[in-house]
């Protein structure tokens, strides 16, 4: 096939070199006992040296770097009592005379300690004991105890609240059935062969698996009766997947049993370029478009050029750590690791770093940031986080149980929430700041089924498919009901008040119709399924991109158009609005800085505004020249945590005082104080500007519900997710119809009292334009998403906006009736506020009217604050979810192209799955093999992580996108894996230490046993991992 691989052994049968197919030589050494001494590296690098005493006992270990770690032992026993390096003491253990290990004390002094039974030398563990301290100083020891059948199996585990979870076998030593800590049994059945067959699961569902005489799955059938069918070449590739609804995805592979193509539902191809080693060196998609890879000796990809011809360098150390990447323009940024790994700084394009500490086991202690301002952190002897102090020194605490579930949470100011769970960990009762009591139930797959808002006496419950998808909810509203597709695709919403709205998709999954009572849009989708039109009864709006997949241009149906320009590193440099002719009428271009951030942009109409940005990339001055509006400066300064101190506007001082919970006290300009109250919970109650007095009211559930203002009364309503569906002005009411299925929910129409539409939105990426009253109006946007002007059905421009950085109106030209204008959001005009779906959102401040409940992420301080708008960094940033900031519009659907260019072929599919009505997750799946059911699978949510397997991946996935708590504030990613149970295992366990190191523990609510997998490359447990990556094609750096 030519691609030739060699290997060439010694005497003693040692491998003494391995040669790929492209002649790089990995050569190793041996002492005169064949232990391996050295590995030398296809570059002539030594990547790992070894040293050993006169018993051939491992001594020292030396990596690329000449980064040694030792290893220390005691009397005759093989396994070491002691492992340091560099930082100190790794490991210290004590062993009995079998060699069993009786105790092992970490490098922050924690001991773990095991026993055995000991009728035999091969004693297995009956118990392991570990210690943690609360917060009171009390200390608790964690004793897990295992039972054993007679073969030696683990068949009941003991935690340390005493909760039982049992493992019966087959008479071929498979695993018959799981019972957990509530006694549900989950079943399973093998084949002769001892492939899995059918799962019954605790509600007495089943999925059935078939195989062809290779073993390969043909067909499986899950819950709801529906049958995928999958289909090999005689090489055992999967070249095709036929789902329920009929759809395919197929592959292509070479001789040697390479994926070359991918084909999906549509007949779009994918085709891939490998070198002799197997790796991709070029991927051409659908539209002719190639990215192209290159690598190092190492395997390492140190190259990438997109589409456009623009390249990025990738530079890796000698432990194949990334520590510079230099994009196209110049420009760099640059990662630090200390001895074991973990990274120490981060500079960013501009040459800003932070730095980060850790202690002797790993945990996250301390970020500095590029201002020198320090966050702090602390943990308990289980790695759970007990304390945040910020930059200004308060300090939020955690408590946990003795399985590490937060049980409550303390703010600075001494305010306290209570959480208490089940026997399985699902969380039974959410007592808040206020003391509100909040209920929860669940079903026997652990699926939310009733929350009980206790202090109101207001229910939600909800009903699920077969398949685990929401069925109906019933609120106090009424009944929402639900209705799914073969492949649980969202296919008609009803609503309480008898509204409807209905889905229908191509065989490639793409949303091409949505239907109201009122009206149908209909959308189509370009051969790389990115959405290429949109119509509606005023015709069609169309989108154009570029090579590697920004939006160049929307073509509206009215005739005008906006284009966009990017750099080399497609950030978006400029926004054109261009007439029916093609005549540019408004024009905004975009100076940046290194870090993408603007410092300049310059408008057709002479309005030009400057800006200036501290070493976090806050906004620190807005200069505008306007010879029309006038000029004005604005300058900005800011507590070490991001609450804003002082404005300086044009003159005009205004000053800000806070308490320790962030929330705003005070402004004071010098003639007028306007002070702020706030319930428990950390929502803005009420402002007081002289004698005028705005009260606000709240949900359980902290949902605005009305605010009384000197000449208006405004009254809300929400469903059972959140999102607002009426508002009521003075009596007179107006109801939304909200389409939920969209990475964000936007409202369709608008109707009065009597349930007539009062005017239409037809969205496509973006809202597209406006009906009211016959009168359609189109959406003309600048680069972060806010409206700056209006066109009606001729293409006249009729109606402009400006605004400040963050977001105060301050020019309207025209008298069209529109809520829709900073960063393309809802504008309620009566309060004076955004509406960003979780919170609301004072432009004139900069900040959220209530507390954020996402947590936030402890590498990035600047998010830990929970009132503060888009970083600080408005220019740049949105954050229409009302939780966390993302880039702005364009910049957002560049990084959504990004990411779909993870998706290497069918190995990795890379797709915004929506949580709940308001959050965006990122949901990786694996499309070789769509019938997986193993799988792993990362939530992060604001308590903090968890990462688990599943036999069930869909089913697990979906119980925790069911989670109502977690979905008010998590990311959910699926890792699905065509691997065996100890491979998904080691895979687990990998994700454990990956998301620790990455994302980092947000509280504590990490209810895995962690080992972390030693990275010494010669382990198996680190060779399995490789080959695992090897087949995912995707290692995390």
């Amino acid at each position: 096939m030519g691609n030739t691989q060699a290997w060439t052994y010694d005497a003693r049968r040692n491998q003494l070199s391995e040669t790929d197919a492209v002649g790089n030589v990995t050569s190793y050494t041996y002492n005169n006992h064949s232990k391996p001494l050295t590995i030398t590296n296809p570059d002539g690098s030594v990547g790992i040296s070894s040293e050993y005493d006169a018993q051939d006992k491992l001594t020292s270990l030396t990596n690329a770097l000449g980064e040694t770690t030792t290893l220390s032992y005691t009397g005759n026993s093989s396994s070491p009592a002691e492992m340091s390096d560099a930082v100190g003491t790794q490991l210290t253990s004590e062993h009995n005379s079998f060699g069993h290990v009786l105790s092992e004390t970490d490098a922050n002094g924690v001991k773990t300690t095991y026993s055995y039974d000991v009728y035999t030398a091969m004693g297995r563990k009956i118990s392991e004991t570990t210690s943690r301290t609360d917060a009171s100083g009390v200390t608790h020891l964690l004793t897990t105890r295992y039972e054993y059948d007679a073969k030696g199996r683990v068949i009941k585990t003991t935690d340390p609240l005493g909760r039982v979870t049992q493992t019966e076998y087959t008479v071929f030593g498979k695993e018959a059935s799981m019972i957990d800590a509530a006694g549900r049994r989950t079943e399973y059945r093998y084949n002769a062969r001892g492939l899995m067959s059918q799962m019954t699961y605790p509600d007495g569902t089943t999925s059935q698996m078939d195989y062809d005489p290779e073993g390969n799955k043909v067909s499986e059938t899950d819950r709801a009766g529906r049958i995928t069918l999958m289909e090999y070449d005689a090489a055992n590739c999967l070249i095709k997947t036929t789902y329920p609804n009929g759809s395919t995805n197929q592959s292509d592979y070479d001789a040697a049993g390479r994926m070359v193509a991918s084909i999906d539902a549509r007949g779009n191809r994918t085709e891939y370029t490998l070198d002799a080693a197997g790796r991709q060196i070029a991927v051409t998609d659908a539209r002719g478009n190639t990215t192209q890879y290159s690598y190092d000796q190492r395997g390492n990809r140190v190259g990438m050029t997109d589409a456009n011809d623009n390249s990025v360098v990738y530079v890796f150390d000698l432990s194949d750590r990334l520590i510079e990447t230099q994009f196209a323009d110049g420009t760099s940024t640059s990662t630090a690791y200390d001895v074991r790994g973990r990274k120490v700084s981060a500079t960013d394009q501009a040459g800003n770093t932070t730095f980060y500490q850790y202690d002797g086991v790993g945990n996250l202690t301390k970020v500095t940031n590029a201002l020198g301002h320090e966050t702090t952190y602390t943990y308990d002897e289980q790695n759970n986080k007990l304390t945040q102090t910020d930059a200004e020194g308060r300090t939020t605490h955690w408590a946990y149980d003795n399985v590490g579930r937060v049980v409550s949470r303390t703010l600075p100011m001494g305010q306290v929430e209570i959480f208490e769970y089940d026997v399985l960990g699902n969380r039974t009762k959410h007592i808040d700041f206020k003391s509100q009591e909040t209920n929860y139930q669940y079903d026997v797959l652990n699926r939310e089924t009733r929350r009980e808002y206790v202090s109101t006496g207001r229910m939600v419950d909800t009903v699920y498919t077969v398949t685990g998808q929401v069925a109906m909810l019933t609120d106090h509203r009424g009944i929402t009901s639900y209705t799914y597709d073969s492949r649980d695709r969202l296919t008609k919403v009803s609503h309480p008040n008898g509204q409807t709205i209905e889905y229908v998709y191509d065989i490639a999954g793409n949303r091409t119709q949505l239907t109201t009572q009122n009206r149908t849009v209909d959308y189509s989708f370009d051969a790389l399924n990115r959405m290429a039109s949109v119509t509606d009864s005023n015709g069609t709006t169309s989108y154009d991109y570029n090579a590697v997949g920004n939006r160049s241009r929307v073509n509206y149906a009215n005739g005008t158009a906006i284009s966009y320009q990017y750099n080399t590193l497609n950030r978006l440099t400029q926004v054109q609005h261009l007439s029916p002719s093609n005549a540019v009428t408004q024009q905004f271009d975009y100076l940046l800085a290194d870090t993408g951030h603007r410092l300049k942009i310059t408008e057709l109409n002479g309005r030009s505004s400057d800006y200036q940005y501290d070493e976090t990339h806050r906004l620190l001055q807005e200069t505008v020249t306007d010879t029309s509006q006038g000029n004005h400066t604005t300058d900005f300064s800011y507590d070490k945590v991001g609450n804003r101190l002082t404005q300086l506007d044009n003159g005009l001082s205004t000053s800000y005082t806070y308490d320790a919970n962030d929330r705003l006290l005070e402004s004071n300009n010098g003639s007028a104080i306007t002070s702020y109250q706030y319930d428990a919970n950390g929502n803005t109650t009420q402002k007081n500007q002289g004698l005028d007095v705005t009260a606000y009211e709240y949900t359980q559930d902290n949902r605005m519900v009305r605010a009384t203002t000197s000449t208006d009364l405004l009254e809300y309503s929400y469903n059972a997710g959140g999102i607002r569906q009426s508002k009521t002005t003075n009596g007179l009411t107006t109801d939304y119809l909200v389409d939920q299925n969209r990475p964000y929910a936007q409202v369709l129409s608008e109707l009065d009292n009597t349930g007539t539409p009062e005017t239409f939105y037809t969205y496509g990426d973006d809202l597209v334009s406006q009906t009211r009253n016959s009168q359609s109006h189109y959406y003309l946007y600048d680069g972060l998403g806010s409206t700056r002007g209006l066109s009606d059905e001729s293409g006249t421009v009729t109606d402009s906006y400006a605004y400040k950085a963050f977001g105060e109106l301050v020019s309207q030209v025209g008298t069209t009736e529109n809520k829709y204008q900073f960063a393309g959001e809802q504008f309620d005009g009566e309060l004076d506020q955004y509406y960003l779906r979780a919170r609301y959102y004072n432009q004139n401040q900069g900040r959220f009217m209530q507390q954020d409940v996402w947590l936030g992420r402890s590498f990035e301080p600047v998010t830990l604050n929970k009132y503060v708008y888009a970083d600080s960094s408005p220019v740049l940033n949105i954050d229409p979810s009302g939780f966390m900031s993302i880039l702005g519009q364009m910049s957002a659907s560049s990084l959504q192209n990004n990411l779909a260019s993870l998706a290497q072929g069918q190995t990795y599919r890379v797709a915004f799955k929506k949580l709940s009505n308001e959050v965006m997750c990122i949901a990786i799946e694996q499309t070789v093999e769509h019938a997986v059911t193993y799988g792993a699978y990362v939530l992060l949510d604001g308590a903090g992580q968890y990462i688990g397997r599943s036999g069930d991946i869909d089913k697990r996935y979906k119980q925790h996108q069911k989670d109502a708590e977690k979905i008010l504030k998590g990311t959910l990613a699926k890792f699905e894996y065509a691997g065996n149970r100890n491979e998904m295992r080691l895979l687990e366990q990998y994700l454990m230490d990956f998301v620790e190191r990455v994302f980092e523990s947000q509280g504590g609510e990490n209810t895995n046993s962690r080992k972390e997998i030693a990275e010494n490359p010669r382990s198996a447990n680190s060779k399995a991992l490789r080959e695992i990556f090897n087949k995912l094609d995707f290692c995390p750096k």
